[in-house]
């Protein structure tokens, strides 16, 4: 088991005073890490630590220089999430602002730009429609492929929250009304479609476009009407107070 301490002061010293950037992979998975290396090498980009899921890529890293923790994944693919979790959970008690990134998300560009604002808990993009019981509750599901995590109340509230209701078998409903509304707000809307022209200016303050992804609680049309009618541009400028 990945020891906390070590992992901390790995995470500290290579963020280096800004975010640590972590993946995870095993020696499957080896190629497809080593070709996310060099596009961060391109970008000049080192603030990086792999967590590496078996000896065999573990040994292979350390002899290239390559930073890298050794965190043994004992079973299938759903222990990957429980190690994760863990893993962001230390690193978020301690203080330490940390980026996840999977190895198969390349960066073509340094994504800090968009990584900049102060003002919000987590950076995340929106995901598919899986798991599909949290799509339908909330209307969107946030892509862990890539995110910005800073070490807030919030952030801390909802690691420990996931973690000590997993530790009990919590189901999936459960862990996913664990998360804090402030948490789901800064990165998404979902609530009638009064509200949404403030949302939607909010949210894509600073972006160069915006695309709007409409799920309707409710079956039929009128629901996707009233979601239109009230992002229109005319609406969005008001609510952003153009």
């Amino acid at each position: 088991m990945l020891n906390d301490a070590e992992l901390i002061a790995a995470a500290r010293e290579r963020a280096a005073g800004d975010s640590v950037i972590l993946t995870f992979a095993n020696s499957l998975y080896a190629d497809v890490l080593m070709n996310w290396l060099v596009a961060l090498s391109l970008q000049s980009i080192d603030n990086y630590l792999v967590i590496a899921l078996d000896r065999e890529l573990h040994a292979s890293l350390t002899d290239r220089g390559i930073p890298s923790l050794l965190c043994e994944l004992k079973s299938d693919l759903g222990d990957l999430w429980i190690q994760r979790v863990r893993v962001f959970a230390t690193l978020c008690d301690a203080g330490v602002d940390f980026v996840h990134s999977d190895a198969d998300a390349v960066w073509l560009r340094d994504p800090k730009l968009y990584f900049a604002d102060a003002e919000v808990d987590l950076v995340a993009s929106q995901g598919t429609v899986w798991p599909p019981d949290v799509h339908r509750q909330f209307g969107f599901v946030l892509c862990c492929g890539l995110f910005h995590l800073r070490s807030t109340p919030v952030s801390r509230q909802l690691l420990t929250e996931l973690e000590q209701r997993r530790d009990r078998g919590a189901a999936m409903p459960e862990l996913v009304a664990a998360a804090p509304d402030e948490l789901l707000n800064a990165v998404g809307y979902y609530g009638p479609a009064g509200p949404a022209p403030a949302a939607f200016a909010r949210l894509s303050a600073g972006l160069d476009e915006t695309v709007v992804r409409i799920i309707t609680a409710r079956p039929g049309l009128e629901p996707v009407r009233a979601a239109l009618n009230a992002l229109t541009p005319a609406l969005i400028r008001d609510a952003a107070g153009a």
